[in-house]
C-alpha cells in the first residue's frame, strides 16, 4: 500500500515538474505561456430575510498560464474559462 502511495506521489511530482519546465523554457515554442480570461464578479449580498441577492460588477481581465496546474502565482487558463463567474461573499 505504501509503495502505491509513493509511486503515485512520484508520478504527480514528475508531471508537475514537466509542466513547470515546459512553461519556463517555452516548450513547444509555438505555445503561449500566458493568457487572459475575462471574469465576471458577482457580489452575493445576504438580505434580512435570509435570501441572497447577486449584484454584477464590471468584468475584469485576469492573467493565467496555459498549463495543467497553477504556476508563477497564476491559475491555469482552463480553470478560469470554466469558472468565468467569480462569486464574492459580502
Amino acid at each position: 500500500m505504501v509503495r502505491y502511495a509513493i509511486a503515485a506521489a512520484a508520478i504527480v511530482a514528475g508531471l508537475y515538474t514537466a509542466d513547470d519546465i515546459s512553461l519556463r523554457y517555452g516548450i513547444p515554442k509555438s505555445r503561449p505561456v500566458y493568457g487572459q480570461v475575462q471574469v465576471q464578479p458577482l457580489y452575493a449580498v445576504t438580505l434580512k430575510n435570509k435570501k441572497t441577492s447577486y449584484v454584477r460588477a464590471e468584468p475584469e481581465t485576469r492573467t493565467c498560464v496555459e498549463s495543467v496546474a497553477p504556476h508563477f502565482g497564476f491559475p491555469p487558463c482552463w480553470y478560469l474559462r470554466r469558472n468565468a463567474r467569480r462569486k464574492v461573499e459580502m
